[in-house]
């Protein structure tokens, strides 16, 4: 389960999560905010771009965010098929 921060810890996160946001390339910027409201098939079907390519810019935030000491904050990976199918 979760356990519950102090509204301190809480700002702290706030403060490191766009500490981090702004170090985004302006792309992946772009690409992190849409995924606050859309799924990846939204996305995938608004700008043409495939989903296993939009996966991959996942891994990206990921790691950016890892680096940027956000690990524990950040969920668990989902598994997706990425078959050769359609590569």
């Amino acid at each position: 389960g979760r356990t519950s921060r102090s509204a301190l810890e809480l700002a702290d996160l706030v403060a490191d999560l766009e500490a981090a946001e702004k170090k985004l390339p302006e792309d992946l910027c772009e690409f992190n905010n849409r995924l606050r409201t859309e799924t990846i098939l939204e996305i995938s079907r608004e700008t043409g771009i495939p989903r296993t390519t939009l996966y991959e810019s996942i891994e990206k935030l990921r790691r950016h965010f890892e680096q940027a000491g956000l690990r524990d904050y950040l969920p668990h990976r989902r598994r997706h098929n990425r078959g050769s199918a359609g590569r």
